[in-house]
């Protein structure tokens, strides 16, 4: 039996039928996309072109895509494009442009993954026209992973997005420094349970690791495992943890 820490930063509202990409609101290198234009296709070196406001893009390699941008008329009075950018299916979509998110599926599942400042900070760059974070309700913890490493913070975030609220908080537990140190303990403490007894299908288990608070003070920090198991095979693998909604409740680590 095995069991690996993997990072899970992509939200599950971008995964199901394609993605569908739009311009971020006030982005120099945002400009509005009039059609896409397709060329280098997997099945052979021939154009095409889809147009609409949600058009979706296929999300695996192999397409090479031209964001195309209304630049002028022809004499005739037809649209005349110009390229704004190129994408290839599968990496990384280029500056001045995101994925358009669902708003009832984030209403229901929010941002999932990305536990880290940098990436929150990042989802806030790249959502922060929709993302409301109400301030009055977060809630913070601080706390160092290591006796040489300085204090950091964990926080929750009750927000809104498009308007709507969003039912599950965001826990962000630090820097991503922070959680490299953090999840060698982690998986030591998971392989425990996980030899103490067999895991008989998905779920969720708390496990509690030492940290130190702003008094060089030893404090349990519980953490939320997310445990996946392979029923055909038995492979324990472990897509995500965040630190738990009881560690804000610990008053040694406010």
């Amino acid at each position: 039996m095995t069991h690996s820490i993997t990072a899970a930063t992509t939200p599950r509202a971008l995964i199901r039928y394609g993605m569908v990409i739009e311009p971020i609101p006030n982005n120099k290198f945002g400009k509005p996309i009039s059609r896409f234009d397709f060329y280098n296709t997997p099945n052979g070196p021939r154009s095409g072109y889809l147009s609409g406001a949600d058009t979706a893009l296929p999300t695996t390699g192999g397409y090479d895509i031209r964001f195309m941008t209304e630049v002028g008329k022809t004499p005739q009075g037809k649209p005349k494009y110009g390229e704004a950018a190129q994408w290839n299916a599968g990496n990384k979509i280029p500056a001045g442009y995101r994925v358009k998110l669902k708003p009832s599926e984030i209403k229901k599942n929010g941002f999932s993954g990305g536990h880290s400042t940098e990436a929150w900070n990042e989802t806030l760059k790249t959502y922060g026209d929709l993302i409301k974070v109400d301030v009055n309700a977060t809630k913070n913890i601080f706390f160092k992973p290591a006796a040489n490493r300085p204090i950091d913070r964990a926080s929750q975030y009750t927000y809104t997005f498009n308007g709507q609220p969003v039912k599950q908080p965001k826990t962000v537990g630090g820097s991503s420094q922070t959680l490299k140190l953090l999840e060698p303990t982690i998986a030591n403490e998971v392989g425990k349970i996980l030899a103490s007894g067999p895991i008989t299908g998905n779920t969720t288990i708390t496990v509690r690791i030492p940290v130190l608070n702003r008094n060089n003070k030893t404090v349990m920090l519980p953490v939320d495992v997310m445990i996946r198991k392979d029923p055909a095979t038995g492979t324990i693998n472990i897509p995500t943890w965040y630190v738990s909604d009881k560690a804000f409740s610990i008053g040694g680590l406010k």
